[in-house]
Formats: C-alpha cells, structure tokens, sequence
C-alpha cells in the first residue's frame, strides 16, 4: 500500500476520493493523529499519477 496523502480537513479528503472512486482505484482510508490517511494499491500507481495529470 502506498500512503498518499494525509488530510486534516474533510473537504480535501472527500475530494481526492471522490476522484479515486470515479477512476475506479480502490483505497483504504486510516484515521490518524495527524489526520485521516488515504492509501491505494501500489498496482494503481500509474492510475494516479495520470489522475493527477488530469488536474492541472
């Protein structure tokens, strides 16, 4: 599992995944004490990355 961000707000948590839902990229979610953690698979990797491309 790679971590790919941890949020302290809800907003941006529910933003990135919402875009994962939407791309289909499975994640698991981990409250912390810095905040709610957003892990994917390592497989997704490149579905990210083009994920992110497409924000710009």
């Amino acid at each position: 599992m790679i971590l790919v961000d941890t949020f302290d707000s809800n907003e941006e948590a529910d933003f990135l995944t919402g875009k994962l839902k939407a791309q289909g990229i499975a994640f698991d979610e981990k409250k912390g004490d810095a905040g709610l953690q957003v892990f994917i698979n390592e497989a997704d990797e490149g579905k990210l990355n083009e994920l992110i491309k497409n924000l710009d």
